[in-house]
């Protein structure tokens, strides 16, 4: 299973990267099913959240999640669960939300 979660992991980081660099950043996490990847240039997690729904991908505003810390915007990704094949269409559609 942990091979099968690093492939879809990666894929997702890659996929993440290339369509979606400008918007986001992300470090692959060295285990788990969820990676963060941070907002740039002061981007709304919340509102990348609504307008992700939208398109039918569902991510989680990490801002909401901060109870002291200083606010950060960023975006939970599940890199698990679903086919490799499913990833490049899912963030082709994430990429609509950030164009709106």
């Amino acid at each position: 299973m942990r091979e099968i979660y690093r492939d879809q992991r990666d894929a997702l980081v890659a996929a993440v990267r290339r369509r979606l660099g400008d918007h986001l950043s992300v470090d692959p996490p060295d285990q788990g099913m969820h990676l963060v990847a941070s907002t740039r240039r002061g981007l709304s997690d919340v509102t990348i959240e609504r307008a992700a729904r939208e398109h039918d991908v569902i991510v989680r505003a990490m801002s909401r999640l901060y109870i002291e810390a200083p606010l950060r915007s960023s975006l939970m990704l599940g890199c698990s669960g679903y086919p490799r094949q499913v990833t490049a269409p899912t963030i082709v559609r994430l990429a609509q939300a950030f164009e709106r």
